[in-house]
């Protein structure tokens, strides 16, 4: 049970873990998407007015920034899936924990038994829920003084003879 518990408080962690993981590169990723805005409007200012390294460094900029979006992008995806694999992780420890408790505990028997005949199904009372076997105490055999061996009690059948 211990085992279990442990088992589920590591999923709890790991899933918050995953959360926290998830809302920072959503955080990165709408950060970079702002900043390729601002490199595409840049660049397209650029190309009326500037000349033609003006126009390659900004269009290497806008580059960069794209790929590093692509990547944060990535990696945002990456996040969402732990947050699933977490969350089933944690469903998964919570019905363990659920399933330990119920095999601790005694099965209920039902109070009747169905059985099919011909003439449909029956059902048969059963009589209260049996009791626990209790421990059988060995009887107490009561010592008697003897009252002949075995060799005297011979010697009486063979005189009778």
């Amino acid at each position: 049970m211990a085992d279990v518990n442990m088992a589920l408080k590591q999923a709890q962690a790991a899933y918050e873990q995953a959360q926290q993981s998830y809302k920072k590169f959503n955080q990165k990723y709408r950060e970079a998407k702002q900043a390729v805005l601002s490199a595409q409007s840049t660049f397209a200012g650029v190309q009326t007015i500037g000349d033609r390294t003006t126009i390659e460094t900004s269009s290497q900029l806008l580059k960069n920034v794209q790929n590093n979006l692509d990547r944060i992008s990535a990696n945002l995806l990456v996040a969402k899936e732990n947050v699933k694999a977490a969350r089933n992780n944690l469903e998964n420890a919570k019905k363990a924990v659920e399933l330990e408790a119920k095999n601790h505990q005694p099965l209920e028997q039902p109070l009747y038994t169905t059985v099919s005949t011909s003439y449909g199904e029956i059902k048969i009372t059963k009589k209260n829920k049996p009791k626990s076997p209790q421990k059988r105490m060995p009887k107490e055999q009561k010592v008697a003084p003897v009252k002949m061996t075995r060799a005297e009690y011979r010697q009486k059948l063979n005189e009778h003879k």
